[in-house]
């Protein structure tokens, strides 16, 4: 296997046609790089998957058998990592995990946004990635039970409906876990790679970890700060669902419902 070789997970709990059809787009696009897996979250349905589909399952109990501390008692809100842990488990031996959520879209052909980070060396690509200082209203930061040793100062948040993640960080998650660290994934990741000396890039949008040159390169975000940090507007965001992909080229858009 070479240096550099990315799998490629889109990780979903449906399988309407609507999905299916958004996963062949980014499979088309994504089969040129490396092996593409449908991450299914199977609920006692898996007879309804195509049979071609190269789907890849899991059940509750596969994550509860990662014995992990969780916040919560189910995937969501904040274990949404467990499934990427679980299926880094069945396919170790790639450098990097490239992890889409069903309900993320790509106004272009998503070669574009791969080739983009080839030679990029960052061990987490995500978006929306903020320090407490800027956004100290969101909610999340209350619920950090196992991170009570990190300052308010060091703590990073994250938006992951996409990212890429190298194995090296996603294996010291784990191991970090398993001496008791607990939280938001999307507050968990960032904060101990950050802390712990690995590298974070922004995808695009206007935060500080975006690199000179992609300033809403590939999701258009508010200039305006949002203390709560709530991302209600902009391309990627966390509420009001998109109805459709709107008009800019070669950006992310989420929730596409």
């Amino acid at each position: 296997m070479c240096a550099f070789a990315p799998a490629f997970v889109f990780l979903s709990h449906r399988r309407d046609a609507t999905v299916l059809a958004a996963f062949r787009q980014f499979a088309s696009a994504a089969a040129r790089r490396g092996p593409v897996h449908f991450l299914y979250h199977d609920r006692g349905d898996t007879h309804a998957l195509p049979w071609h589909l190269p789907a890849v399952t899991f059940q509750d109990h596969d994550l509860g058998a990662l014995g992990l501390p969780t916040l919560g008692a189910s995937v969501l809100p904040g274990n949404t990592h467990f499934p990427v842990l679980h299926f880094a488990r069945l396919h170790p031996g790639f450098s990097h995990y490239w992890v889409v959520e069903y309900d993320v879209r790509f106004s272009g052909d998503w070669e574009v946004l791969f080739r983009h980070f080839d030679a990029c060396p960052s061990d987490l690509l995500t978006c929306h990635i903020r320090r407490q200082r800027d956004e100290p209203w969101w909610a999340w930061w209350r619920c950090t039970p196992g991170l009570a040793d990190v300052p308010p100062e060091a703590r990073l948040r994250a938006f992951c409906p996409i990212y890429r993640i190298s194995a090296a960080a996603l294996a010291h998650v784990e191991a970090r876990q398993r001496e008791g660290w607990r939280g938001h994934y999307e507050l968990l990741l960032p904060t101990l790679l950050y802390r712990d000396g690995f590298r974070l890039r922004d995808l695009g949008g206007v935060g500080p970890f975006v690199a000179p040159g992609d300033k809403n390169r590939f999701y258009r975000e508010a200039t305006w700060r949002d203390r709560t940090g709530a991302l209600t507007r902009g391309t990627l965001r966390y509420r009001p669902p998109i109805r459709w992909v709107g008009p800019w080229p070669n950006r992310l858009y989420h929730p596409v419902k």
